[in-house]
């Protein structure tokens, strides 16, 4: 709202001030972005390592069966442990979009589902709690 503002007041005073303020906007984003991403960053890192630490407990609040539960937690700590390649993978991809590097951020988004979709092919979710029971 305060940018609409601004850009209102800068436009009336010509092109000059109006350029100004969107180079004044796009600087402030920057720390603004930076802040916000470690804040986030911070949050989900807390949470993804309570959760880790007490998978088990979490786990069980959802399942009561041992050997679902087992397979769980197993599966859970996977998921904890491909987070962090996922969460670079997605950090190179926005890289490349916010650089305009087009064809490298679509590349990076098909490998990421190409190399899902065969390892999601090969563990249906039978299997698993067949394997479980």
């Amino acid at each position: 709202m305060t940018s609409l503002v601004l850009n209102n007041l800068a436009a009336n005073c010509g092109y000059g001030p109006l350029a100004a303020m969107g180079v004044a906007v796009r600087i402030a984003q920057i720390s603004e972005f930076l802040l916000m991403a470690i804040t986030v960053g911070a949050v989900a890192a807390f949470f993804a390592v309570t959760v880790f630490l007490f998978r088990d407990q979490v786990f069980s609040a959802f399942v009561a069966d041992p050997a679902v539960l087992a397979v769980g937690v197993t599966i859970v700590t996977a998921q904890f442990v491909a987070m962090i390649a996922h969460a670079f993978a997605g950090l190179i991809t926005s890289f490349f979009q916010a650089t305009g590097r087009a064809l490298a951020a679509t590349i990076m988004s098909v490998t990421q589902g190409v190399l899902f979709l065969p390892r999601a092919a090969r563990s249906a979710p039978s299997t698993v709690l067949e394997q479980a029971a």
